[in-house]
């Protein structure tokens, strides 16, 4: 028979309020001595909401900034078919059209947000680009070039201090795993990627960096990898992988929480969440959609996100805005009945 002395467990702390970051403590009772009553941090579940539709229907477009103020521009747009420069910005109800783009591209490297500058670097138009745009608030101005032309590459970080890495150059489907940094003015090359990846997705800051997913493989058969990397503002590490390989995915969070959504071939609605160190099922996107993007800014883990446009399964392309509340976490009271 066990002994009192032989049973263990966890303390319960006697606290004076409930703790700052709900967030540090799920699953844990502490007592509320200001109110005398237990209490429990208890996770949600993360859901996805429709939100306003774009004004027009594209996939592979630049975006960023936040859910309340996010803009999209360039991309491809399959019926009439043809490269875009248009960009519009969305307010968290609705999508406004904004002035267009200099050049028209698709696959662009993206930077910034909203409400200081975004960076749109590179591309397909349809040769591969190496032009830079900053947009200011109300229009674009042209900036110095990239070092290398690059489609398809994954951007994170602000105007100023930026990031791109990977990408292909067409014709001839060359594949780079080079990296450049930009400060607000000009590029300059710093350390490789560890393994190739384009049309993949990123997140978080110049020196707290995130790239998962999309091709490993730059001619045909193009094979979508698994892959993830992380930046330091010096070198790569590999980390632990998505659990399904996958090209043309949205995706936003930074190296603390991230997003993976939709992708793959035919396009589809799953959904990864990371936590800074592996990845789990999260709830899935109401669209199937590949080529769709969500922001590829900011820092500091996930409170909401965006996902809009893309291909629809038959590679149609669509107008569909989901917007994304992470799993909210709640101090319960501790109820005897």
């Amino acid at each position: 028979m066990a002994t009192y002395k032989g049973i263990q467990g966890y303390s319960i702390k006697n606290l004076s309020s409930d703790p700052d970051t709900l967030s540090d403590v799920v699953g844990q009772v502490w007592y509320n001595s200001s109110i005398g009553k237990f209490k429990l941090s208890v996770q949600g579940a993360a859901a996805w909401s429709s939100g306003g539709a774009m004004n027009t229907a594209r996939g592979s477009s630049g975006c960023a900034g936040t859910l309340a103020a996010t803009i999209i521009f360039g991309g491809y747009r399959s019926s009439p078919s043809g490269i875009l420069d248009l960009a519009e910005t969305y307010n968290g109800t609705a999508w406004t059209e904004v002035s267009d783009l200099l050049t028209a591209r698709r696959e662009v490297g993206t930077m910034g947000t909203v409400n200081t500058a975004v960076v749109c670097a590179g591309g397909a138009g349809p040769a591969t680009q190496q032009k830079t745009e900053t947009w200011n608030g109300t229009s674009w101005t042209e900036g110095n070039n990239m070092t290398r032309a690059r489609e398809g590459m994954q951007g994170f970080g602000t105007s100023t201090a930026g990031v791109c890495a990977g990408g292909i150059v067409n014709p001839g489907a060359t594949a780079y795993k080079d990296v450049e940094t930009y400060d607000g003015t000009s590029w300059a090359e710093v350390n490789d990627l560890n393994t190739y990846q384009e049309a993949g997705t990123s997140g978080g800051t110049a020196t707290a960096g995130i790239v998962y997913g999309g091709y490993g493989t730059a001619s045909p058969p193009w094979t979508a990898t698994a892959n993830v990397q992380t930046y330091d503002g010096t070198s790569w590490t590999e980390t632990n992988n998505l659990n399904t390989a996958r090209a043309y995915l949205s995706g936003f969070g930074d190296t603390t929480a991230a997003v993976a959504a939709g992708g793959g071939y035919p396009a589809s609605t799953t959904v990864e969440v990371y936590d800074g160190t592996s990845w789990a099922a999260g709830t899935a996107m109401a669209q199937a959609r590949r080529g769709g993007m969500g922001q590829h800014t900011g820092s500091g883990g996930i409170a909401t996100g965006i996902g809009c446009g893309g291909y629809n399964p038959s590679d149609a392309t669509i107008t569909t805005t989901e917007e994304y509340a992470n799993a909210p976490v709640t101090a319960k009271t501790v109820t005897v009945s």
